[in-house]
């Protein structure tokens, strides 16, 4: 069976009465890795029969349909009696299909629920036990138990700092439980049976095999990887398709490269092989998709043995030839995003004494917030709106002064992340343009926002999204990824930072957001495993790879994805639980609060007004504002019709 929007994946489950056994080809309507493959319509997952030679072959089977409970399939993965096993990345589920499961067939099992911890699941690989593996948003490995469903935890997580998964796309698992994940634009990384928690890889496969120097790249753009007989590994990175020796370390040959005019390939992001050593491969060209499939010991500039495209499979998304193109138009999406406001010491499933929302606030998807000294309020859209409320603002209401936003962006065009404040209420506000890959910057303004004549200047790069914090000396710390970049006041344009946190020892890993004290300069650190991590003042000359100083981890301490942070005058401090049940929650702790402490106080339930929390600030006087963002792309373009 083959996966088609990620990885492909194959079976040998009878497809016809006379007990013959030809694997099937199963392909996820949308998926999930970058947006790439997204097909209008319900969500569905097609099955091909592929013995047959008819290159626009129907799928044999189609589910799809209300009962399903797909949400956004991006992955399968098939085990040996056919049971059909689907990451849906939008429901935060892995749901699975009996054998012959069609049309608008129930699941047998779904695994979703907060004790899941599933956030965003884009891959999922099943071994010969039943046990399944899940690569998720947090770029980490969950591993639930055979039979596993309903709201059950993973018998183990594979995720922090050492384990090199930042940014983990898919995932295969060979015989003896070996783990093989891709690692967007880093290679494979490896990882032992059993493997549990924060460990080390045990080999990698990265800087690829270069004949002649001829710079011939098999893993920096690998897009997944696939097991095939005796362990083989299989990998498609840019259009070509390498076939390891199992057991291969560092930057092996491989033993063969299926790559050229004649083969197909163009942009394969998925890969499957059945038990005869067939291999399948995706081919993910804007609207015109298509399955290729090679024999066994294929290799070098060969034609498919077979390829699926044509309207029929579903697969060929353009318009007919017959039809004019629809008009397309953009338009910024209706956000629902609030800001609600808590008394002090505010616990539990308690009211907000205010909330500021509706039309008149001109908010978008709020990616940012943050109280002055005279109690203003400034809140931060992704599209890098700013609107400045009066401190007493309550319902539906208008913003004192605003900076306008970029308005309509494409997906790969500028978010703003984060804002923070100056020690005279200067704004800074800490953008990117496109993800991963793309350029980070800084913006800082007075605090009229640019109505006196001040200009913004623009005085740091780096990659990925990000957290933002800014001392009393106007220094701004930011934090993405795995590394903390502290930038002087007034640096000129593309400025090194004067300080680097980044390394092994720093235990950082998809930093979600950054918080300083202002009693003893700490630096405070929320982390995708789940923890809070804290380091002495980072200043010049430090070395970059330092350990904490203290941490927060462990179940009692209710942390759940956490994101933005803040710490009071007095060191208490406030982390933002995004996706906790329940529309999210807050967790406060004690100034000196460690290790797998007890909040001292928790926000959450429905009550609370809580809907994806994004960002907190805490005023003078200890009370919490909260932006919630239930649609955090309302910054991006969508298509109307």
């Amino acid at each position: 069976m083959l996966l088609l929007a990620s990885t492909l994946a194959t079976s040998a489950v009878p497809a016809r009465p006379d007990g013959r056994m030809p694997p099937a080809v199963v392909e996820p309507s949308d998926t999930a890795r970058g947006a790439e493959l997204p097909v209008p319509g319900v969500d569905t997952v097609r099955v091909f029969d592929t013995d047959t030679r008819d290159a626009d072959a129907r799928p044999v089977r189609t589910i799809a349909g209300p009962h399903t409970g797909l949400r956004g399939p991006a992955d399968v993965a098939v085990d040996s009696t056919g049971t059909l096993y689907v990451a849906n990345f939008a429901g935060d589920a892995i749901t699975v299909y009996a054998p012959r499961a069609n049309g608008d067939a129930r699941p047998i099992r779904t695994i979703t629920g907060p004790h899941t911890k599933l956030h965003g699941p884009a891959s999922v690989a099943v071994d010969a036990s039943g046990a399944l593996y899940v690569v998720d948003r947090g770029f980490r490995v969950l591993v639930y138990a055979p039979g596993a469903d309903g709201d059950v935890a993973p018998s183990r997580i594979v995720a922090g700092s050492r384990t090199e998964l930042l940014l983990a796309i898919a995932v295969a698992v060979d015989r003896a439980g070996t783990l093989f994940v891709v690692v967007n634009g880093k290679g494979v990384v490896v990882h032992a049976p059993g493997a549990n928690g924060n460990t080390t890889p045990i080999r990698r496969l990265g800087l690829a095999w270069t004949p002649l120097r001829a710079g011939l790249d098999l893993f920096g753009s690998a897009r997944d990887v696939a097991i095939g007989r005796g362990d083989t590994l299989f990998v498609t990175s840019g259009n070509t398709v390498a076939v390891f020796a199992p057991g291969v370390d560092d930057t092996p040959r491989p033993l063969r490269r299926i790559a050229g005019p004649h083969t197909g390939l163009a942009n394969p992001t998925a890969l499957g092989v059945d038990a005869r050593g067939v291999f399948y491969a995706l081919n993910a060209r804007t609207f015109e998709r298509s399955i290729t499939a090679y024999g066994a010991d294929t290799d070098g500039d060969a034609a498919p043995s077979l390829t699926l495209a044509g309207r029929h499979t579903g697969l060929d998304l353009r318009p007919p030839p017959q039809v004019a193109p629809r008009k397309v138009t953009t338009r910024r999406r209706a956000a629902t995003s609030t800001v609600t406001v808590y008394a002090p010491r505010a616990d539990g499933d308690v009211r907000p004494i205010r909330t500021i929302a509706g039309p008149h606030t001109g908010f978008g998807s709020l990616f940012g917030l943050r109280v002055g000294k005279t109690g203003e309020i400034y809140a931060l859209s992704c599209d890098g709106a700013i609107a400045v409320f009066a401190p007493d603002a309550n319902g539906d209401a208008r913003p004192v002064r605003t900076l306008p936003g970029r308005g309509v962006q494409p997906a790969n065009g500028i978010t703003s992340y984060d804002l923070a404040l100056g020690p005279r209420d200067s704004v800074f506000v800490a953008s990117m343009t496109g993800w991963g890959g793309g350029r980070g910057y800084l913006e800082v303004y007075g605090p009229e926002l640019g109505r006196a004549g001040e200009r913004p200047r623009v005085s740091a790069h780096w990659s990925g999204d990000a957290s933002l914090a800014v001392d009393a000396r106007s220094a701004a710390y930011v934090g993405t990824f795995s590394a903390v970049f502290g930038y002087a006041a007034g640096a000129p344009e593309v400025a090194p930072p004067f300080a680097t946190l980044a390394g092994p020892s720093t235990e950082l890993f998809l930093v979600g957001g950054v918080a300083l004290s202002t009693r003893d300069g700490a630096l405070y650190t929320t982390n995708g495993d789940d923890a809070v991590r804290i380091y002495a003042p980072i200043v010049a000359g430090a070395p970059a790879d330092r350990p904490p100083i203290r941490g927060l981890i462990g179940p009692h301490t209710g942390l759940q994805h956490p994101g933005r942070i803040a710490v009071d005058a007095t060191g208490m401090l406030y982390v933002v639980n995004e996706w906790a049940p329940d529309g999210g929650s807050i967790t406060v702790y004690a100034p000196d609060a460690r290790g797998d402490a007890t909040p001292l106080r928790a926000i959450g339930g429905p009550r609370t007004g809580l809907a994806h929390p994004h960002a907190l600030a805490v005023d003078a006087r200890g009370f919490l504002y909260v932006a919630n963002t239930p649609d955090d792309q309302s910054c991006f373009a969508t298509s109307v019709y």
